[in-house]
């Protein structure tokens, strides 16, 4: 699905720009058949480490610019957004490229493979949790701890 990129803090869907604040960085973008998802991060490259006020600049920009997901349609407009602010970081699945190795058992295996065939799945690390969601719907099918 098509896009550009404009800046740090615009990209182009379909005929719609979407724009986020000065203070907002948009980090990772992955194309899907129907939707374009991509998460967003305070803006950082901006910042002196060395400073002490810097520390107090990133917490200002955390709380104002939250680490977002968002998935668009290819029209431009907002498919869903996810639940939780605090993404650092998420990627496609393929059920289809997954190996019996990969899972515990057999049996494991083949009901992972029956229950998400044919589905574009997005894996999304929030706060101390792992989710796996269905990438046209946002639909949460799987929640666990990642800690």
């Amino acid at each position: 699905m098509k896009h550009i990129l404009h800046s740090y803090n615009k990209i182009e869907i379909g005929n719609r720009l979407i724009v986020f604040p000065n203070e907002t960085n948009i980090d990772k973008i992955e194309s899907f058949e129907n939707v374009i998802c991509f998460n967003t991060t305070p803006f950082e490259k901006d910042l002196d480490w060395n400073k002490i006020e810097t520390h107090l600049i990133w917490k200002e920009r955390c709380l104002n610019n939250p680490s977002e997901l968002f998935c668009y349609e290819s029209s431009g407009d907002l498919k869903w957004k996810f639940q939780n602010r605090n993404v650092v970081g998420f990627g496609k699945i393929i059920p289809d490229l997954k190996q019996e190795k990969d899972f515990i058992t057999s049996e494991h295996y083949r009901n992972y493979i029956e229950k998400y065939k044919d589905k574009e799945l997005i894996e999304v690390y929030a706060g101390d949790f792992r989710y796996l969601l269905d990438v046209n719907t946002g639909e949460i099918y799987d929640k666990m701890h990642s800690k």
